[in-house]
């Protein structure tokens, strides 16, 4: 299953907006499949993402 697939509809696209809007920031590349970044919403999020594994992906303040 992918992310896209996994998360609502609202989620995908307020995701997207966050990065056009240059909010996501901190992008970095661990491997072939994981991220880390810092995305600014109301307030600073540190995000993991997993392409591989999009359940693991996770969240915190």
């Amino acid at each position: 299953m992918g992310i896209i697939s996994l998360a609502s509809g609202n989620s995908c696209w307020r995701g997207l907006d966050y990065y056009k809007s240059k909010k996501v920031t901190k992008l970095n590349k661990i491997n072939e499949n994981e991220y880390l970044s810092v995305v600014k919403g109301t307030k600073n999020y540190n995000v993991h993402l997993d392409i591989e594994h999009p359940r693991k992906c996770t969240q915190t303040f």
